[in-house]
């Protein structure tokens, strides 16, 4: 488990230019190797909050 980081397209292997304006900016491309960063990264995030709420014995009750 790492900290969690906020995922910008540089994270991505395989991005692509589109215009925005006048000008150019770089999206990630929907390709398998994206989608795996992206899961790896959710993953990630799913441990850290569940270790939080095994620290601080937060029982939550999604019924309500």
């Amino acid at each position: 488990m790492k900290e969690p980081e906020e995922l910008g397209w540089w994270n991505f292997s395989d991005t692509e230019m589109i215009p925005d304006g006048y000008d150019m900016k770089s999206i990630p491309k929907l390709t398998q190797d994206n989608f795996q960063t992206l899961i790896a990264e959710h993953n990630n995030l799913v441990e850290v909050v569940n270790a939080i709420r095994e620290k601080l014995v937060i029982d939550i009750d999604f019924d309500t």
